[in-house]
């Protein structure tokens, strides 16, 4: 595990998921493992008490791979996440979690999410999903690249809090229903899609 405190996925044992008990603190996390397209980060008990810590090292993922975090994920600092064209980070309930209950985003933190440039030349935008997130004392600002899609999915008609969100020239963001904060969307050349 090159640095501290950083998760590497880049072996086979990513098949199955990997478990989040109590709270896990990491630095960042990668993604490489030549053998699986998903890496699944899920919570054990589907409990508030689980957590992931995600520190300033953000996540990097390897052309070709996906991450889903089915676990209460905090973030902290400046990160960047950056996903290759055709790459997707989700970040969604568990599927040992009650059906009623959303996952929770939490923390302080200016994310940048960019699409990562060079490989094989894979095409099409960069993903993030937020599926059925409830942001609880969360202070974000969250900086989407050109060529990034983030979409919010199984929100329809709620209010949310997510901090800021600046759509760049070329991004692209889903509000599939959702309602975020007045003044909270800076649309700088992007596009918005209610």
């Amino acid at each position: 595990m090159p640095g501290k405190n950083v998760g590497v996925w880049n072996l086979a044992s990513s098949v199955k998921p990997s478990i989040v008990s109590g709270v896990v603190k990491l630095f960042g996390i990668r993604v490489e493992d030549p053998a699986v397209n998903t890496v699944i980060i899920q919570s054990k008990g589907g409990g508030s008490g689980d957590r992931l810590a995600l520190g300033p090292g953000g996540i990097r993922l390897a052309e070709g791979k996906n991450l889903q975090l089915e676990t209460n994920v905090q973030l902290a600092g400046r990160q960047a996440w950056n996903i290759p064209g055709g790459s997707t980070v989700e970040l969604k309930p568990s599927p040992v979690q009650d059906k009623a209950h959303p996952v929770r985003l939490s923390g302080q933190a200016e994310v940048q999410v960019v699409r990562a440039e060079g490989g094989g030349g894979a095409e099409g935008m960069a993903r993030v999903v937020l599926e059925r997130v409830l942001p609880a004392s969360l202070k974000c600002s969250w900086i989407l690249s050109g060529k990034v899609e983030m979409s919010l999915e199984g929100m329809e008609g709620q209010a949310l809090n997510l901090g800021r969100v600046l759509v760049k020239d070329g991004a692209v963001l889903n509000l599939n229903g959702a309602r975020l904060a007045a003044g909270s969307i800076v649309n700088q050349g992007g596009t918005v899609n209610p």
